[in-house]
């Protein structure tokens, strides 16, 4: 009785384990996420000002 006990406790902290190792891994591709869908929309809005306004420089501060 005691042994099971402490089996379901062991797999009770090695699951809180796995959660918090995938709740982080999630946080981080989240954040990867975002830095590229950042630059995805800064070089679409890029390249429509280069389109839709030859000539001019475009610089990242003036699509902000």
């Amino acid at each position: 009785m005691k042994q099971k006990l402490e089996e379901q406790e062991e797999t009770a902290l090695n699951i809180a384990e796995t959660y918090n190792s995938l709740q982080q891994e999630v946080e981080v591709k989240t954040k990867k996420l975002k830095k590229v869908k950042h630059v995805a929309v800064h070089c679409v809005t890029v390249k429509l000002s280069s389109i839709l306004l030859p000539g001019s420089k475009v610089s990242k501060y003036t699509l902000a």
